[in-house]
């Protein structure tokens, strides 16, 4: 009985895991070349985007 149990809450953390990779990288691939260059270029968009955002920024007065 013991075993079964905790074959069954294994498996759930492998799931949970599973969905959270999901999640987080918006991707079940599990290669890691394709997942991390396109991880990188989102990275890059992002950053572009702040910075752009805090160019605005600094162009508009204060009130």
């Amino acid at each position: 009985m013991t075993a079964i149990v905790i074959a069954f809450a294994m498996t759930a953390v492998t799931v949970v895991l599973a969905i959270r990779s999901r999640g987080d990288n918006d991707s079940d691939h599990v290669d890691g070349s394709k997942a991390e260059r396109e991880f990188l270029a989102s990275e890059q968009r992002r950053h572009e985007e702040a910075r752009d955002a805090a160019k605005a920024d600094e162009g508009e007065p204060r009130a």
